[in-house]
This record gives structure tokens, sequence and C-alpha cells, in this order.
């Protein structure tokens, strides 16, 4: 048997060397013995005996051979192997060098390959996961590319479906780097850096599904250390939370809430710190705080004791640098340093030095400080001029009816009693005054208060001077008849 014979010529013959009366009842070793005659310099050795051992001893001259445990240094050949698909070949051994000049081809049929390995670096295997070939690879020196083609297909057929090149997976797309398009869609893993990108075109390019139990669906590492993860709570709240004494947040049936370690976190977590802060805040809704106190209020801006706290219900306080200084409480009353009223007043300013308010007017002519008003409007004001300070009270004719000259003051002024006396608080003397509770009985516009409540009772004093004026006046005229 020649070399250069390509073993598909034993259809023809089984071996040419063989006698040409030879039969093909021969046994093996007749058929042994007339090759070992032969005078070809390439006929069969003692070694090789176990090759022609594998010869069908009844096949006819025209049958293809099958060979049973070939074994061999080297097998040098220069046409093609063909199996068809229904002969099983189990095991193929070949130890020496492989040396194939053109193709070795695995089908159903010849026309339509299975795998195809070209005999050069830079021709196409291919492999089809069906007889029409409609799933192809092509490998193409560092490249391997799947493609649907139609029929046996070739390098340039059909429409490429994923790829392997240079250790990076590219499925859907040509490009180690989607994340740059802006069309189409596809997947690519880059084994230089370790990226995995994915695209989509009108849809998420990416979804991860955790089923049956809650927990976490993405866990973020450094190296090897898990720094934070994705995950699900409570059936369908998302949350995303750093790793152990990092905050997170929890996405809840309309609110965002915090979260870590796997838990909601109640008065546990801030938002922002003092030196890294967010910016603006706009809400269209309430902001709601916790109680703080005057060393720790709840509402502050840079120093950590100065702002607003919330001590009780429906009571707001001021305070600075740790201590009260005012507070509405919950009549709607403002206090300035102090907590508390007297006389059930909307506006307390407590002092232990100086004034406790003062009004300016920059102008210097008849400029109004503070005006007194009720429900038939004002009542009363204080002005100041040049150098005085005028304190009226509503006295216009338009606001009075039946004007008629006042009756002689004599009796009222003859039954007020004028006292000397001395102040409880400080034993101060007072050399003239008058007692409320007496002259309420003579003059009571001029006394304010109940003598039966445990408010104290006051005289305006000078609600007496058109008494006086009056009293005055009749002096005067029984002067001047006097005189006469």
């Amino acid at each position: 048997m020649s070399k250069a014979r390509d073993i598909a010529d034993l259809n023809v013959t089984i071996l040419d060397s063989v006698e040409a009366s030879a039969t093909a009842d021969q046994t093996n070793a007749e058929i042994r013995a007339a090759v070992e005659a032969a005078t070809d310099s390439n006929v069969f050795t003692d070694a090789d005996h176990t090759k022609l051992n594998g010869i069908n001893q009844g096949v006819a001259t025209t049958d293809s051979p099958t060979f049973v445990n070939v074994t061999a240094t080297s097998l040098d050949i220069s046409g093609n192997i063909d199996v068809d698909g229904i002969t099983n070949l189990d095991v193929v051994d070949i130890d020496g060098a492989v040396d194939m000049a053109s193709t070795l081809v695995v089908a159903t049929s010849t026309t339509t390959p299975f795998i195809s390995l070209g005999s050069t670096g830079n021709s196409y295997q291919t492999v089809t996961g069906s007889a029409d070939g409609n799933n192809v690879t092509y490998r193409s020196y560092q490249n391997h590319i799947f493609k649907n083609v139609t029929g046996a297909g070739s390098s340039t057929d059909g429409t490429e479906r994923m790829r392997l090149s240079s250790g990076n997976l590219l499925v859907g797309t040509s490009t180690i780097t989607p994340y740059d398009d802006s069309s189409g869609t596809g997947m690519a893993y880059r084994d230089d850096v370790g990226i995995l990108s994915v695209k989509g075109s009108n849809i998420q390019p990416l979804i991860l599904n955790r089923v049956a139990s809650d927990g976490t669906i993405v866990d973020c590492r450094k190296n090897g250390v898990s720094v934070g993860s994705i995950g699900v709570i409570d059936g369908n709240n998302t949350f995303l939370q750093g790793s152990a004494e990092h905050g997170g947040i929890a996405f809840s049936t309309n609110n965002v809430v915090p979260f870590r370690e796997g838990t909601y976190r109640d008065n546990n977590i801030d938002l922002g710190q003092g030196d890294v802060r967010w910016k603006d805040l706009y809400l269209s809704g309430v902001m709601a705080a916790g109680n703080g106190s005057a060393s720790a209020p709840s509402v502050r801006g840079t120093d950590t004791n100065t702002g607003l706290f919330f001590p009780s219900g429906g009571v707001t306080c001021f305070t600075q640098n740790g201590v009260e200084r005012g507070r509405w409480d919950a009549s709607g009353a403002l206090r300035i340093n102090g907590s508390t009223g007297y006389y059930g007043e909307k506006f307390t300013i407590t002092s232990s030095t100086s004034y406790t308010q003062t009004s300016v007017r920059t102008g210097t002519g008849y400029e109004g400080h503070i005006v007194f008003r009720n429900a038939n409007g004002a009542v009363g004001t204080i002005f100041t001029n040049g150098s005085a300070t005028n304190y009226n009270t509503s006295s216009d004719q338009r606001l009075k009816e039946n004007i008629a000259d006042a009756d002689d003051a004599g009796s009222k002024i003859d039954a007020i009693q004028v006292r000397k006396y001395d102040w409880k608080v400080d034993g101060s003397h007072q050399d003239y005054g008058m007692i409320a509770q007496e002259l309420q009985a003579v003059a009571p516009e001029a006394v304010s208060g109940d003598a039966d409540s445990e408010e104290m009772m006051g005289v305006d004093y000078s609600k007496l001077v058109p008494m006086m004026l009056k009293e005055i006046q009749s002096l005067r005229n029984r002067v001047a008849q006097l005189e006469e």
C-alpha cells in the first residue's frame, strides 16, 4: 500500500499488493503470506500485521473497510476521512503527528457538515446543531464566531450571534464597549479588565430575579469583601445599603426610610454630615422633626445648640447657646426671656437688666410708635415729637354723641379719698395716692379690675384729670363772683 494513495480508494480494491488471484474469502494467514511476498517497498511488516486483522474477513472488494483499534506512530492522510454519521467511531487514538493536507469532515451528509476542520491556521471550523446547518460556528485564528445561516454556510453568511475573541465574550454585538454605543443591543464581557456591560434598545438591558424569599439580589464586593448590597425586604420593598455600620435606604409604599444591616432603622442614620452637606431641600408637604432640647435643638444651623426645639405639645421654643430665649406657648402667647405670662397676656418680655423694650423712629416730627386697637378700631396711640412723648386716647367728636356741659364735680372731688401708704413689696412710702376699691365707687372709669378677682386692680389717674378740670373751672367762677 502506498502512503500517497487515499485511504478512500479502498472502496475500489481492498489491497493492490494482494495477488490478482486472491479472493475475498481467503484466510488472514493466506493474505499475510501474499503481502509478505510482494516487492512493493511500502509493504506491511510483521509489526503491522494487526492492522490487517482489522479487515472484515467477508468484505467484498467494492465495500468500504472498517478499522478497529488502529494504532500507529504517525498517520499521513493526503485525502479525506469521511464518516457518514451512521458508523459509530468510538475511539480515535493518534499518538504521533497528524498531517491533514485537506480536511476532516464528520457529517450526516457530505454536503452539510457537523464538524469541518481547516488545514491552515486561518481556515474555518464549523459546528451545526441540525442537518440543515442553521446554527454554525466559524473559527478564524483567535476568533470563534457563532452565526445563524442557511445550508452549509460560510464565514460571510448569516447573522452573527456570539463570538469569543481574545478572551472576550460578545453576545449580540461585535464591540467590547457596548456601553459607549447609543443604539443597538448586546452584551460584552471584557476579560482584560473584568467588565460586564449590557445594552438594550427600548427595554431594560439587565433583569435580576430573586424568587421565593427576601434578601440580597446584588452583592457588591471589593477585594473579596462585601461593601454593599441591593435587595428586597417585606415582599416588594427594595433596599440599597452599605456594609455593616454604613447607612442605607429602603423604598416602601410612598416612603423612603433609613435602612441598615437588613432592617429598618429609626432615629439611627443621618442624612449628610457636618462637613459634607446637601445643598437645598425642597418640600411640598410637611417637615417633621424630633422634639430636641435647649442644648440640642431639632432645627438648627451650624451652631449645634442654637435653634428651635419642641418641649411639649403646641409649644415652640428658641434656644441660643443652649439657653431658652423665647417660646410660643400652646395658647399662642409669645414669651421673650421667659416661659410664663402673668395676666393672660399674649406678649411678655422678661428682663433682669435695663429696658425690656425700645421703640425707635428715625424721624423727629410727630411720629407714631404704638397703636392700641380693639374691635371698634384704634382707641389709643403713643407718639413722639422732637423732645416729648404723647399718650393719646380716642376723643374724636365723630366717636361721640349727646354732647353737653359736664355737671359740677365738687361732690365727686370731695368724695375721692386721697391716701398715703407703704408698698408691701419693697416697703416704699407714697404720700399721695388712691385705693382702687375706694375710687371705684366714685370714678369707676378710672379703675380697672374686679375686687372679687385674684387679678390686682389698678387706677388710671389720667382719667381723673377731666373731673379735676371741671372743679377748677367751678372754683374759678366762684372766685370771680366773689371778686366782683
